[in-house]
């Protein structure tokens, strides 16, 4: 009887936000829509069933703006906890939509595809400004991230957002994939991969302000980092360097990112340890 209950409360809860979305469309006004008020309410009372029905139309516009806007509401605190402690299934709904774990399989991303990765990590932007440590505690997510941003047919969407048609909603999510995974960067400063793989940002161009970015690397990195850290960081550049392109596959390192990691990172980096006078202990350890 329970069960029963249980799957009649989800089909009603599934038409009743149907519903709404449907007549937002058909009144055109879902910006300011009156009904959002108190369907939010209805969804406090049932965080795990409207979290799971909004992780299963990920692809679909309306629903997301719906669910983001639930997320960030003042009072989505019991929304943000009961997705934060269930943050796999949030992976699993993206895997589901995107068949996600051979990203360099997929020469053709749909647009549904692009919706779907895009939607994920606007969800994580939110849930690591509400709770910092987010990243930290769901070493996954930063996992799936860390694809999504070292894909290269995403990569190049980053390049040529024009020539590939990318919805204008979309030009942002290089930034806040870059802004997520530097908070998790803050975290671990110990991850030299990652440090090196956010200059990528460098290449998408709707991204006119990565202050962000240089702001942690000169004052995090260049004068923040310990001699140890500095001589580490070199020698993992060393060796990023110096592997043969035969075992760099899928390629992450191509000859343009080593440039700007040099530029960027390593050459400002030495400049100010031998301004510092720290040449010596720099070199010799």
């Amino acid at each position: 009887s329970s069960g029963i209950n249980a799957e009649y409360g989800k089909n009603f809860f599934s038409t009743l936000i149907s519903l709404v979305v449907r007549a937002e469309k058909y009144l055109n006004v879902e910006v300011g829509s009156p009904f959002q008020e108190g369907l939010f309410k209805y969804v406090l009372k049932h965080p795990g069933d409207a979290i799971d029905l909004f992780l299963k139309e990920l692809h679909e516009p309306s629903m997301n703006r719906m669910f983001y806007n639930f997320l960030n509401h003042k009072n989505g605190g019991p929304l943000r906890t009961h997705l934060c402690n269930n943050a796999m299934n949030l992976l699993g709904a993206i895997s589901q939509h995107t068949h996600e774990g051979d990203y360099n399989a997929i020469s053709d991303i749909s647009q549904r595809y692009q919706e779907v990765l895009f939607q994920g990590t606007l969800i994580c932007s939110l849930l690591v400004k509400h709770d910092p440590d987010f990243l930290n505690k769901h070493r996954e997510i930063v996992t799936h991230l860390r694809n999504v941003w070292n894909q290269p047919q995403l990569q190049e969407r980053f390049k040529n957002p024009d020539k590939l048609q990318i919805p204008t909603h979309q030009w942002r999510e290089p930034k806040l994939l870059a802004k997520c995974l530097l908070r998790y960067l803050q975290c671990n400063p110990h991850d030299y991969e990652l440090l090196f793989q956010l200059l990528r940002i460098y290449d998408a161009i709707y991204v006119p302000n990565i202050k962000f970015l240089q702001h942690h690397i000169q004052h995090n990195v260049i004068e923040g980092f310990s001699i140890d850290q500095r001589r580490a960081c070199f020698f993992k550049f060393v060796e990023i360097f110096q592997l043969p392109n035969i075992q760099d596959r899928p390629p992450r390192w191509s000859q343009e990112l080593k440039g700007k990691i040099l530029q960027h990172i390593i050459v400002p980096m030495f400049q100010y340890s031998f301004e510092r006078k720290d040449t010596e202990r720099l070199i010799e350890g």
